[in-house]
């Protein structure tokens, strides 16, 4: 649509009245489609359905009433005529008329969840630099699938591309390797190990697709802010924050998101790792701007020891004991 109307050469130049974009659901949204359907979803199993099919109205539209959302996933995804089984195949040949480049770039990005730069993709992938690979990226960006997200010190070279799209990442992480193997694997998989890497990945991306939400929740929807990411490229780094909110106001937030069945309780370990983040992008990025951790838990967040390297002044997100109605304001506006 975009190459063969809106640039197009010929006739058609010009001719097209409104663009109109639909993005997918919010998680309200969800909600509301869901109550719709006459089906009756906690908001907790709301986020577990979003994670595996994003808010796609078309995947949604094939859940039914009486059946919990771990039984959808099994019938719509791995039962023997399951509708989903060879939804990723089909998707992609129908959205591009050379879909293996496509498919390639997005099960390189796949395999590495914190994003890969443009030179990353071409030695994964094979793929050679140039314009075929540019059409590429900018074809799986405008559909939704991948996102090109800015490095925070507005270094071109240094975009990382990510696989956003929700139910792409869960066929490759699990229907590829369960075909014909077991019709109840989401039943039977649930909570074990690599269902937890999985999930707290997921949520991550959930995130990712409600920063509008996200400032609201923080009091700061009417504050101008620029969203980025940040990585530090240094040999043999792995650190990474997948959201930056550098706002007007002289305050950078640092959000991190956390998937877990409880109440999420920082311990030593996780309390090391935000700081060394945040210590490591105030060097690296030289900001004379507060630098404020901020934490989202899918099941809330309690007070310890260590609920100090979460900031204060955004209660909203922290574990602090007066934080938690404000939390669940959070979730109120993002659910």
């Amino acid at each position: 649509m975009v190459k063969k109307l809106f640039k197009n050469r010929g006739g058609l130049h010009n001719r097209v009245t409104r663009r109109l974009r639909l993005e997918p659901f919010t998680l309200a949204e969800c909600e509301a489609f869901f109550a719709y359907k006459g089906i009756s979803y906690s908001r907790r199993l709301i986020a577990d359905a979003y994670m595996v099919f994003g808010g796609i109205p078309f995947y949604l539209d094939l859940f039914e009433p009486g059946q919990s959302v771990v039984q959808s996933i099994d019938a719509l995804c791995f039962s023997a005529n399951a509708p989903l089984k060879d939804e990723f195949e089909e998707l992609y040949a129908s959205l591009y008329e050379h879909e293996a480049n496509h498919v390639a770039v997005v099960h390189a990005l796949a395999s590495k969840r914190c994003g890969l730069t443009r030179d990353e993709i071409i030695e994964a992938t094979g793929l050679s630099s140039g314009g075929s690979l540019t059409d590429v990226l900018k074809d799986l960006e405008q559909s939704g699938f991948i996102r090109r997200y800015d490095d925070f010190c507005g270094s071109t070279d240094k975009y990382l591309y990510q696989l956003l799209d929700l139910f792409s990442f869960f066929y490759l992480t699990f229907m590829t390797k369960s075909r014909h193997q077991d019709r109840h694997f989401w039943s039977n998989h649930n909570g074990k190990g690599s269902y937890n890497a999985w999930s707290g990945l997921s949520f991550e991306l959930l995130c990712l697709t409600h920063v509008d939400q996200i400032k609201d929740g923080l009091g700061i929807s009417g504050v101008s802010t620029t969203v980025s990411s940040w990585r530090d490229l240094s040999p043999g780094s792995r650190l990474q924050i997948d959201l930056v909110i550098d706002r007007r106001d002289g305050i950078i937030n640092l959000v991190e998101g956390k998937y877990t069945f409880k109440s999420y309780e920082i311990d030593k370990r996780t309390a090391e790792k935000i700081s060394i983040r945040k210590e490591a992008f105030i060097a690296h990025t030289k900001t004379r701007k507060a630098v404020h951790s901020i934490l989202i838990s899918a099941a809330g967040a309690k007070t310890n020891a260590h609920s100090h390297v979460v900031e204060k002044c955004l209660r909203s997100m922290t574990c602090s004991g007066s934080a938690m109605s404000n939390e669940h304001q959070f979730m109120e506006r993002t659910l």
